[in-house]
């Protein structure tokens, strides 16, 4: 039976779409005390002491049913940067040797993802853009300022470790768009931003601002934006001629749609990245991609110094 065929069992949890349900931007399902948590929809990223049986546990309600329900959970296949379909998986062939930080995938959920007419499929995706030459932004005029999520901090602890949780920090913490919106204007103190690095938790769907999976917090997607647009307006006024918006999240570059939104709403170029985000060292794992505010879109291989956390770039000048 090919992947594309497989009869899946029922699912029995508790689901609960967070944000906007039809994207997926996160999807939780709940058994009892337990959750296990679908980054767009049918992410698992391992944390330590993960094990498949107990995914399987809350989905299913089966613990041991090796043979019934640990299949359903995949890898992507080597070579495979953005999974699309059951075609981009390949099988877990030693259940007990997940790791944490990696990321596995649940089929039916992938497959269900594929087939939805919302699809991120039908959406303009950042890695079709061209390749060009990074951006030449070394002449920024006004202030920098860091916004960071102060749900990221605890989530990197977690997940990835203290290494990403301790360079989780900056200028403004933030727990929400209004709490982000506000304290990036307060630290700006009446000069203009040149460059403002938004740190948070981000998905091919979306960006978290707070935990809107436990309702601290709110999930800006394609469907919500203009929920939160005005609010999100107000910072306009308070950028330089030519800033800059790094948006320091995971996998927000593939969402085009999003990145235009955030780019009109604040008359600035954005900086995106179409894989994950390294707090460590500030970079993506994968290209990048620039949206310029005379309308040009194109990916990049590199990131620019002076877009760099200011931590870094600091430490840089200070050797030269």
């Amino acid at each position: 039976m090919s992947t594309t065929e497989q009869a899946w069992p029922e699912i029995t949890a508790e689901r609960i779409d967070a944000g906007d349900a039809r994207s997926g931007v996160y999807t939780v399902y709940k058994r009892g005390s337990l959750e296990l948590d679908l980054e767009n929809g049918y992410e698992v990223r391992v944390k330590p002491g993960d094990m498949i049986s107990v995914y399987t546990k809350i989905l299913y309600d089966s613990f041991g049913n090796r043979d019934g329900c640990w299949h359903t959970f995949m890898r992507a296949k080597t070579g495979v940067e953005w999974v699309e379909s059951l075609e981009d998986l390949t099988p877990i062939t030693d259940y007990g040797r997940i790791v944490a930080g990696e990321t596995l995938y649940h089929a039916p959920s992938v497959e269900e993802h594929n087939q939805a007419p919302q699809s991120r499929a039908l959406a303009p995706v950042g890695s079709d853009l061209p390749v060009r030459d990074a951006p030449d932004v070394r002449r920024l005029i006004g202030c920098e300022i860091v916004a960071y999520d102060d749900y990221r901090r605890e989530e990197d602890w977690v997940s990835v470790g203290w290494g990403e949780s301790v360079t989780t920090f900056g200028d403004v913490e933030f727990h929400d768009i209004t709490s982000f919106v506000d304290g990036v204007i307060g630290a700006a103190a009446g000069d203009r931003i040149a460059l403002l690095h938004l740190q948070a938790h981000g998905y091919t769907s979306g960006i978290h601002f707070g935990d809107p999976v436990n309702g601290r917090g709110v999930a800006l997607t394609n469907a919500s934006f203009n929920q939160h647009a005005n609010e999100l307006r107000r910072l306009r006024p308070h950028f330089a001629d030519g800033a800059w918006v790094a948006v320091r999240a995971c996998h927000v570059g593939q969402n085009l749609q999003l990145l235009q939104s955030l780019r009109d709403a604040w008359g600035v170029n954005i900086f995106a990245g179409l894989s994950y985000w390294r707090n460590v060292s500030d970079y993506n794992t994968g290209n990048y991609v620039v949206l310029t505010r005379d309308g040009q879109m194109y990916q990049t291989t590199t990131m620019p110094d002076e877009i760099q956390h200011s931590t870094w770039r600091v430490w840089r000048r200070a050797r030269n």
